[in-house]
């Protein structure tokens, strides 16, 4: 029999544009967060990003608590920012 805690399993469901400016953009995205545990999972906050071959593109943070319910799905909305100097300079590692 298999024990302990297992990752959660993140899903994008939705993204649209929330903010645009000369240094980057907000982008609202929803993410579905499986928890496949037999228990609740409780977040105080967590920081968040999105790498491509170590190259970091978006990140953001999550100030506000968040309940997982044991083997279920919920949908999460939370914004990611887009710096154009950041998304430039992880472009250029990638190539």
């Amino acid at each position: 029999m298999k024990s302990g805690i297992g990752r959660p399993k993140v899903s994008v469901e939705s993204a649209r544009l929330a903010s645009l400016s000369f240094q980057g953009a907000t982008l609202q995205f929803g993410f579905g967060i499986d928890n496949p545990n037999p228990v609740g999972l409780h977040l105080d906050g967590f920081d968040y990003g999105l790498s491509v071959e170590g190259a970091r593109m978006m990140e953001g943070t999550q100030d506000s608590k968040l309940d997982l319910d044991a083997n279920a799905k919920r949908t999460v909305e939370l914004p990611v920012t887009l710096k154009y100097q950041q998304l430039w300079s992880g472009l250029r590692q990638v190539e």
